[in-house]
């Protein structure tokens, strides 16, 4: 009898001393992925991430730390699966909770998005990324007003967000408030000034007002931050035109053609600024 209890006894442990084995061989997978994550190492931490579940069934950080890396691979039909076990495995966990509902929100699952981004912030309300992720919900659902309210109340709390502001700008113009749309373009480009696409945005919008001069400094500010965005220099030249200064149109036209040639994507742009050059260089020299 006594021999039988020291054996139960001795296959307890051994289990206790395999099963610690076993989270440790887990925790060290966990951590290879960590740094694979952190080196940008993307499949080598999904992998790392994947062992390390294997080793442990509810080991819900690396659940997390997979759906992330998931996310950033657009595995999302799986990034949904990881994160969904870890608000099982935890749920007050609003970290989870936040990357489970912007998962949902690029699998256009805009209703379960919008629960789990407000289970985030009912357990954490100050949390920033939640909120964030809040107002890019109601901008990628065309619900304007709200996405206004709610960039707002981020915005005001991180001021040094330039997409923040740019997608507010965006929400405000949807809305027909262009004053306030341009002025909050100014904001996102105030904050950061390489962020090309609010330069871009910016000029259109003068331009659709007809005010060229400004729309030209915006698109000189594209241009200066992504000399690579063709578009802003055919629109400079348009701005130039509706400003009456026809020579500094004819140079943008060509600057244009000259850098735009070859690029598919600007093959219909080129061939009609091809069409305006020498229509404008006639007008010139009838008023010579």
């Amino acid at each position: 009898m006594r021999l039988k209890i020291i054996g139960t006894i001795l296959l307890s442990l051994a289990l206790v001393v395999a099963a610690i084995a076993q989270d440790n061989d887990a925790k060290e997978k966990f951590n290879e992925g960590i740094t694979a994550k952190q080196t940008g190492k993307l499949v080598a931490a999904e992998k790392a991430f994947t062992a390390a579940i294997k080793l442990h069934a509810e080991y819900a950080s690396a659940y997390l730390e997979l759906g992330t890396v998931q996310f950033s691979l657009k595995k999302y039909t799986e990034a949904l699966k990881s994160f969904q076990k870890v608000v099982e495995l935890e749920p007050n966990n609003y970290s989870a909770w936040y990357n489970l509902g912007m998962t949902q929100m690029k699998t256009k699952q805009y209703k379960s998005s919008k629960t789990s981004l407000e289970k985030a912030l009912k357990l954490k309300p100050d949390y920033l990324e939640a909120q964030k992720g809040m107002a890019q919900l109601y901008y990628t659902t065309d619900q304007w007003a709200k996405a206004v309210e709610t960039y707002e109340i981020y915005t005001k709390r991180n001021v040094n967000d330039a997409k923040a502001f740019f997608f507010l700008a965006k929400s405000y113009k949807a809305l027909g408030e262009l004053d306030t749309a341009e002025q909050t373009y100014l904001k996102a480009i105030k904050v950061d000034s390489s962020l090309a696409i609010a330069h871009f945005n910016l000029g259109n919008l003068l331009r659709d007002q007809e005010k060229f001069n400004g729309a030209v400094k915006a698109y000189k500010g594209a241009i200066k931050a992504d000399s690579k965005m063709y578009k802003a220099y055919y629109n400079l030249a348009v701005a130039y035109q509706g400003a009456n200064t026809l020579e500094e149109a004819v140079t943008a036209y060509k600057d244009f053609i000259k850098r735009a040639t070859g690029k598919k994507h600007m093959s219909g742009l080129v061939r009609t600024a091809k069409k305006i050059v020498p229509q404008i260089e006639d007008h010139l020299e009838q008023q010579e």
